[in-house]
């Protein structure tokens, strides 16, 4: 289970920090959701399944429950997920006001052909498109003032975000892992009301040039 997000900063004191020394609180669960279709990049391309407040600044989540040490044999469900995962797709929106993140080979066509956003190469790793046991679920939401995107794991900031007035809930972007073993940490780090999935490694040099940390949002897969 996890627990209410806090709005305090994440700094990040060294590139080593594992999950579990992320924060001393962690996000609520958001539980095992269908996936939902999103409204669409003006309302957004279409997605497989898919935080500054009102005046730009979300609360800020914190970290998930970290794996324990020794990672148990992956179960059948676990396997099934593992069979369902897809890359995850970074653009740079129009006018680089923001950043947006699918699963969807044709979600990601739509938006660098229609809408003009620009793919960004280097690789964050794979989610999977199902829910599985020790799944964290990612929901996207659009920021209305501008073509900018977020991502997070908790329900109740994606609740009182689309409340404001200023977000459309675009509905769950994949399931990352509470796991480590042969994954990649992801965070979300914020700049005003631009948002960014990035690289636990990448956190400090992006701290040091003015974003924020917004916390870890949960493991990605390396690979397919």
């Amino acid at each position: 289970m996890f627990s209410r997000p806090v709005a305090t900063v994440v700094v990040i004191a060294a590139a080593g920090m594992t999950l579990a020394a992320c924060g001393s609180s962690t996000h609520q669960s958001a539980g095992t959701r269908a996936a939902a279709k999103p409204a669409g990049v003006e309302n957004s391309p279409q997605s497989p399944s898919t935080q500054e407040s009102s005046a730009g600044k979300a609360a800020r989540p914190t970290a998930p429950n970290a794996a324990k040490p020794a990672d148990k044999a992956p179960s059948a469900q676990a396997k099934t997920a593992a069979k369902s995962l897809y890359k995850i797709n970074e653009f740079r929106t129009a006018g680089d006001k923001g950043y947006f993140y699918t699963l969807s080979a044709n979600e990601a066509n739509s938006a660098a052909s229609r809408y003009k956003f620009t793919r960004v190469s280097h690789s964050l790793g794979y989610l999977s498109s199902k829910p599985f046991k020790g799944s964290i679920t990612l929901y996207r939401l659009r920021y209305k003032p501008f073509s900018s995107y977020l991502i997070t794991i908790s329900a109740s900031e994606r609740n009182k975000l689309v409340s404001s007035g200023n977000f459309v809930n675009e509905g769950i972007m994949g399931y990352a892992s509470k796991s480590k073993t042969g994954k990649t940490l992801l965070w979300r780090v914020a700049d005003n009301s631009r948002w960014r999935v990035v690289r636990h490694s990448e956190v400090a040099s992006l701290v040091k040039q003015g974003w924020h940390s917004d916390g870890p949002i949960g493991y990605a897969w390396k690979s397919a």
